[in-house]
């Protein structure tokens, strides 16, 4: 596990008055998914505790390439580990003497936090045994794994596609023996170099098929307590102003991220406590996957979504009516991937701070939301494609499909600014969908069943 840096937890701090928590959550399909039959990947939940005194947040973002075809079962397992380690943690505050030190809380979360990746390895056991993947056959065959088959074949040599087929019909067999056990004295999924696992027969991809990153946060009196594996982003509202409570991970980038599913992933989860300080209250959290910010040219432009939606909140708003339509537009006319949000929000302060908003002024976007800001870079030519799309760009579009950049305002009713849009010029089914984005990613030419070939490197999404 990592700590990211030196905490001073140990002393105590008090607010003087107890905040009162509201949350809401919502995943969406994203219009790529959409546009390829595919389910949404992403997973969240969010939940209020002891009467509005405590407030989580959890959201996975289960990866979209072929190889992780069961991601979106990885990604609810995720969620479903953390809101376990919530409960035990709040059980065993609960059997304490006294009011703990911020300290003693910090130390009692990384020890329950301690088990979201053998506990997540435990539900991937489980579930491979109970349901082990269905080859193609007269039965029909397993939607991912008949995706995932299909893409291997296209890139690999026939000895190395035989040797697939035999692992998962090798699998299958292992599962038979298995079936009769209980799931919980499986144990977690044996890592590929555990001697006990054979893995030449039966080789390295039942963990990835179900990769996935999370991202947590659990809300108390006193203190802030979070995990991070993965990129997505986990952003607090301070005095009004949006700021990321803890930046990505140095290991995303591109389509590239730490998973759940990687051997070492004990090794790159990120799990910390701060404590609340009285005139550093935030007055919402909030956590999305990684379509959303994506979604947009720069950071300040998501940061300053996040501060309307945090604004809306606060003023009463049906977010959770809001998301179901602002998240598939946003993804339509943006990064076309799936896209979660899960927010907590304080419904009172314990004191006015410095520059907090009036929510009773946030019922509509102010007009720097609707249109660029003055600092902002120029809006680019209707014929300018923008270099950052273009790189990532299929270098032979379809034709007669011609893609530009443009940048529309945000429609009224969504929180944030215009949002960097490829529009396709056709009137397609696709048309106004970005082609260049969330397509399923190129396997690596590396062997998939050689453990060894990617052991240590970021799961792709």
């Amino acid at each position: 596990m990592k700590m990211p840096w030196p905490r001073k937890t140990s002393r105590e701090v008090r607010t003087d008055h107890a905040l009162s928590w509201r949350t809401v959550h919502h995943s969406t399909t994203g219009a790529a998914h959409l546009n390829n039959a595919i389910g949404c990947q992403d997973s969240s939940a969010s939940r209020v505790l002891d009467d509005g005194r405590w407030a989580y947040a959890v959201v996975a973002d289960g990866h979209g390439s072929e190889r992780y075809f069961r991601s979106e079962r990885g990604a609810a397992f995720a969620v479903q580990v953390v809101e376990e380690v919530i409960t035990s943690f709040r059980d065993r505050l609960a059997e304490l003497d006294g009011e703990p030190t911020i300290g003693a809380l910090a130390e009692l979360w990384q020890a329950e936090s301690a088990g979201v990746v053998p506990r997540w390895r435990e539900l991937v056991h489980a579930d491979l045994v109970a349901d082990p993947p269905l080859l193609p056959g007269p039965d029909g065959g397993e939607p991912g794994v008949i995706r995932f088959l299909d893409k291997f074949v296209a890139d690999r040599r026939h000895t190395q596609n035989y040797q697939l087929y035999l692992q998962l019909h090798w699998f299958a067999e292992y599962a038979r023996e298995l079936r009769d056990l209980a799931p919980a004295s499986l144990g977690p999924l044996p890592l590929p170099t555990d001697p006990t696992w054979n893995a030449a027969k039966l080789g390295s991809w039942q963990a990835r098929a179900y990769g996935t990153t999370v991202l947590a946060v659990l809300i108390g009196p006193r203190s802030m307590h979070w995990i991070r594996l993965g990129d997505g982003a986990m952003v607090e509202i301070v005095g009004g102003k949006a700021r990321h409570l803890v930046g990505p991970p140095a290991e995303a980038f591109a389509n590239e991220t730490p998973s759940l599913c990687e051997d070492d992933a004990d090794l790159k989860i990120v799990i910390d406590s701060v404590p609340i300080e009285e005139r550093d209250v935030p007055s919402a959290v909030i956590l999305t996957t990684d379509g959303l910010p994506n979604s947009y040219e720069d950071g300040e432009r998501f940061l300053g979504f996040c501060e309307d939606l945090a604004d809306r909140a606060r003023s009463g708003a049906d977010l959770a009516e809001g998301l179901s339509r602002w998240l598939p537009e946003l993804s339509r006319r943006g990064s076309g991937d799936d896209m979660t949000v899960a927010l907590a929000w304080a419904t009172e302060l314990p004191s006015r701070q410095t520059g907090d908003p009036d929510p009773s002024a946030a019922t509509e976007p102010g007009p720097e939301r609707l249109a660029p800001t003055a600092t902002a870079d120029p809006l680019p030519a209707a014929d300018q494609v923008d270099p950052a799309v273009e790189e990532h760009a299929d270098p032979t579009p379809p034709e007669p499909s011609a893609a530009r950049v443009v940048e529309r305002p945000a429609p009224a009713d969504r929180p944030g600014g215009p949002i960097h849009e490829v529009v396709v010029q056709d009137e397609g089914p696709e048309a106004g969908v970005n082609p260049h984005v969330d397509q399923p990613t190129e396997m690596p030419d590396r062997e998939e069943f050689d453990h060894d070939a990617d052991h240590g490197h970021a799961a792709q999404h």
